[in-house]
């Protein structure tokens, strides 16, 4: 860490973690944490994220939304050792996305989400009543304001075949982003827009 930016980033401190949400529980109802975790580019969560989501679990996080991996990863229920429970999408992707890098597995930089939540509140608890993934793709076409997302719902094979992402790795189709969203997100949760 620079010490002339301490600003910069705030590390996966425990201690600090643990104060940051007794805070939060002073101040609202539910609990969103986002945490910077994971292996760039890796479609799987590994030991220590799934370690981090049951600490935060614990101490009271409600919902956990991961980034840093830059692709999709599994979205699933965590249940800490004392009960507490928590949804967590350990990554949803980059929003955008056009990469310089190629080769197999590029492709998997294209495909991300967004996370579908709604929270319902009844005797002063909120919950979470319901949850989805909303797929999308990043359509990379060369030339200023031509990078864009589409919702997988919208997307389609010809736009897929004019994506920039075909000449960087050549599995990349239409098919090839609905089968990895099955493949990442399996039945663990709703997919929007994939019968």
């Amino acid at each position: 860490m620079p010490s002339d930016m301490p600003y910069a980033v705030n590390l996966l401190d425990k201690e600090k973690i643990a104060r940051d949400i007794e805070l939060a529980k002073t101040q609202s109802d539910f609990i969103v944490v986002c945490p910077h975790w994971g292996i760039e580019y890796t479609n799987e969560f590994n030991r220590e994220q799934e370690e981090m989501a049951k600490y935060m679990t614990r101490l009271g996080a409600n919902l956990i939304i991961g980034t840093h991996p830059h692709v999709i990863q599994l979205v699933k229920w965590v249940t800490a050792d004392n009960g507490n429970s928590a949804l967590v999408y350990y990554s949803l992707g980059n929003f955008v996305n056009f990469t310089s890098d190629a080769g197999k597995g590029v492709a998997n930089r294209a495909v991300r989400a967004m996370a579908n939540v709604t929270l319902t509140k009844e005797n002063d608890t909120v919950k979470i009543s319901d949850y989805s993934v909303i797929p999308l793709v990043s359509q990379m076409i060369i030339g200023t304001g031509k990078v864009t997302s589409y919702k997988i719902s919208d997307y389609n094979s010809e736009l897929a075949s004019d994506n920039e992402m075909t000449k960087k790795d050549s599995e990349f189709s239409y098919d090839y982003c609905v089968n990895l969203c099955r493949q990442i997100f399996g039945t663990e949760v709703r997919i929007d827009g994939i019968d």
